[in-house]
């Protein structure tokens, strides 16, 4: 007999498990209700032999609590199952946003691994989502920075900061250096505790290229033999506004 009653529950979970986790959830809900009046009837069948299963009472005891039981369950799982896209709309919303920003995101662990990266990032450093996980941001950091960066990291997780922000090189795969502005933010959990780190970077290359140039032309005019004065006119309207404003030694 309780092998035949274990096969029914087994083909009756099966017959549920199309509707998922819900589904489930109904047929134990339901069950535990049935099973617990079922005692009680027992209980007060054996004080009281001659109650039928026709009676009022077997009514009251065992199918409206059934009956109850089958309404709230279904009641409380469909709330869920209306309530479950908009609980996972801030998901999705963050989920599009982190794979199509255009600046490189990354999620590190409390070690620097990386644990998720988005495809900006990926396409900075030319490494793939998979390669990225196998590495801590330290191994694409060029030498000159990684010790300043280390400790500024070090000193976020250890509590003394929340954020910061820092200009290096990170290395790309093939071997090209490339210049980013990084900001790095520490996230905690409910309780305090620092869960993992976002880490933000722009590719700043172009602005220091072009600063590196300024500097060169600063450099050549500082240098000349001759005589030089730069003059600027701030209204051309007004030749008094003729001023110099530069000249070399």
């Amino acid at each position: 007999m309780s092998l035949n009653r274990t096969l029914a529950g087994n083909r009756a979970i099966g017959a549920l498990r199309p509707f998922g986790l819900s589904g489930r959830l109904l047929l134990v809900g339901v069950t535990t209700a049935t099973l617990a009046s079922a005692l009680i009837w027992q209980t007060i069948q054996a004080d009281s032999p001659s109650l039928s299963i026709n009676s009022k009472l077997w009514f009251s005891v065992v199918v409206l609590p059934a009956l109850s039981s089958l309404i709230t369950v279904g009641a409380a799982l469909f709330s869920m199952t209306r309530l479950r896209p908009q609980l996972q709309a801030p998901a999705h919303r963050f989920r599009k946003i982190f794979e199509g920003a255009a600046i490189g995101i990354g999620l590190d662990s409390l070690t620097g691994t990386i644990v998720e990266s988005n495809p900006a990032l990926q396409a900075m450093l030319g490494y793939s989502r998979e390669e990225l996980t196998q590495m801590t941001f330290s191994e694409f950091t060029h030498p000159d920075d990684r010790a300043a960066d280390v400790e500024l990291f070090n000193d976020m997780i250890s509590g003394h900061r929340d954020s910061y922000q820092v200009e290096k090189r990170h290395l790309r795969k093939d071997g090209e250096a490339v210049w980013v502005r990084m900001t790095n933010s520490l996230v905690r959990n409910a309780q305090g505790a620092p869960q993992y780190t976002i880490a933000v970077a722009e590719d700043i290359t172009p602005l220091k290229q072009a600063q590196e140039r300024v500097q060169l032309y600063g450099d050549i005019v500082k240098r000349m033999q001759m005589g030089l004065l730069v003059w600027q006119l701030a209204d051309v309207q007004d030749v008094q506004s003729f001023r110099l404003v530069e000249c070399n030694p």
